[in-house]
């Protein structure tokens, strides 16, 4: 969604607009929500598990402790809000980039239905390639940061492409099969407990 939303404000807009009204809708709530909102959440976080016995006024000289996921106090990323500062992080991006995704955009357009198919391969191989232990496994969702721009750029180039949304509907019987069968598997898959890595990567992705 975030994708798209890029694509027809970027039509309305030149880059410094577009990169203004970014900032005004992400930056500046993540900037608010995510250093004051969340102090109280990292204290109630520490404090739960033992990490600090103190009270909440107490614990204010060790919020800028090192880094959130780092070992640190500091919620450098907004802890809920994460993806506020990668949103913003892609849409500079985008600025740089778009001219080179349009121009794949007019290569998929030729590209038949099947091809549907395997939007999901790119999102496996960034989280099978970049594994998120560790940092991003919890802090940002449980996947690779690669997998979120992944999506971004799709749902960008999904607005982009025309007759691409009428192409998916023509194909929903398919495609809703097949996430049905994965997310099937995957929900058994993780009944059953002591999940390795890859196949969980392989079967998430294929369900979303």
């Amino acid at each position: 969604i975030a994708g798209m939303s890029a694509f027809y404000s970027l039509k309305k807009r030149r880059g410094t607009e577009f990169l203004r009204e970014r900032a005004m809708r992400l930056g500046i709530p993540f900037l608010f929500l995510g250093f004051i909102i969340s102090f109280p959440q990292v204290y109630i976080e520490r404090f739960s598990h033992g990490q600090f016995s103190g009270g909440f006024l107490d614990f204010l000289p060790h919020y800028f402790d090192g880094l959130y996921g780092l070992g640190g106090n500091f919620p450098w990323m907004g802890l809920h809000l994460w993806f506020l500062l990668f949103l913003s992080l892609f849409s500079a991006l985008l600025i740089v980039i778009h001219g080179h995704i349009d121009s794949i955009g007019s290569r998929i357009a030729s590209f038949p239905d099947y091809a549907l198919l395997f939007m999901p391969l790119p999102m496996i191989l960034a989280d099978l390639i970049f594994r998120p232990d560790g940092l991003g496994m919890r802090e940002f969702g449980g996947h690779s940061l690669l997998v979120y721009l992944y999506l971004y750029i799709l749902g960008y180039l999904l607005a982009a492409v025309p007759n691409s949304l009428e192409r998916m509907r023509r194909r929903w019987l398919e495609l809703s099969v097949a996430a049905l069968i994965f997310s099937s598997v995957l929900l058994m898959v993780l009944i059953a407990g002591d999940v390795e890595y890859e196949p969980y990567v392989l079967l998430d992705s294929l369900a979303t």
